[in-house]
């Protein structure tokens, strides 16, 4: 199922989109709240107040060592460009080698992602950012989606994602985090929540 009408019908509704809402606020199912997973009406805290800007007025190739220092990111490891966003290139090996190896979810949902197949955006699965590699990442929605297995539940796996997603958030990008059960058993729902996101407003 493609979702060009959808897309078409939140850019009409983009004060009501995801990056409306600051990041952290996105009110969709499955979310983590304090380690657990909720649905319904539910909202997770947001750092942001209703229509604040988020706290990253960079773009892609602008970031600085001291400006990720001032943040509190290690940067001793890091290529820095004007073209990308910065990345440690050890993990380049390790990235090639989780697209090869995949986990069923994963492949589920790049299936539906790849060759621009989604509205037209370009995700990148596997992608190196900072010293982390997400599963999947989109520049243009400054999109980052994380598929979480049991492995995410214990308290050190949840310290871990929550000071990973800090480091996405400086960078100005969004997290999305969505059950490994999730995408094998209710794959239409998590695409119609990717299909929710809207190119960030220029500022």
């Amino acid at each position: 199922m493609k979702y060009k009408n959808i897309r078409e019908e939140k850019l009409k509704n983009k004060e009501n989109s995801p990056s409306q809402r600051g990041l952290g606020g996105v009110n969709f199912p499955s979310q983590r709240l304090n380690g657990n997973y909720f649905s319904g009406e539910e909202t997770p805290p947001n750092p942001l107040k209703e229509g604040e800007t988020p706290p990253n007025p960079l773009k892609e190739g602008e970031f600085t060592p001291a400006y990720l220092q001032s943040h509190n990111i290690p940067t001793e490891n890091l290529i820095f460009s004007k073209n990308f966003l910065p990345y440690n290139p050890k993990l380049k090996e390790n990235s090639k080698a989780l697209r090869k190896q995949g986990i069923l979810s994963e492949v589920i949902l790049w299936k539906e992602l790849r060759a621009d197949s989604f509205n037209g955006y370009s995700f990148y699965r596997q992608k190196p950012i900072l010293n982390y590699i997400v599963d999947f990442y989109c520049k243009e929605l400054s999109l980052v989606i994380e598929i979480d297995g049991f492995s995410h539940e214990s308290d050190k796996a949840i310290q871990y994602d929550k000071e990973r997603d800090r480091q996405m958030a400086v960078l100005g990008l969004r997290v999305l985090r969505v059950l490994d059960n999730e995408v094998k058993k209710n794959l239409q729902s998590v695409l119609s929540r990717i299909a929710d996101f809207t190119p960030p407003s220029p500022l």
